[in-house]
């Protein structure tokens, strides 16, 4: 795990909770003690039934990220908050 030249690579594990179509995907970088060092929103489109593993190359400059993870999923007015999980590359 660890940052890449620009920033961070994270991975993001989702599936299409409440249908095809276009997501609004808020994921947070976490310090050790699991404080919000950076937030995200990413626009991702996914079909019906689709299992996806988003990469995002983030640019930051933030330090000592130790985890990441999905705070919201959110998809018209519905919302969902889980997603299959975040996870750091390097």
């Amino acid at each position: 795990m660890g940052p890449s030249a620009d920033g961070w690579e994270i991975v993001l594990d989702l599936e299409p909770a409440i249908g095809p179509g276009t997501y609004l995907v808020d994921y947070a970088l976490r310090d050790d003690t699991g404080t919000i060092l950076e937030t995200v929103t990413r626009e991702i489109g996914m079909h019906a039934n689709e299992v996806l593993s988003y990469w995002d190359s983030l640019e930051s400059a933030v330090t000592d990220v130790e985890s990441c993870d999905i705070r919201r999923i959110e998809k018209d007015q519905e919302v969902c908050v889980a997603g299959r999980g975040c996870t750091l590359g390097a």
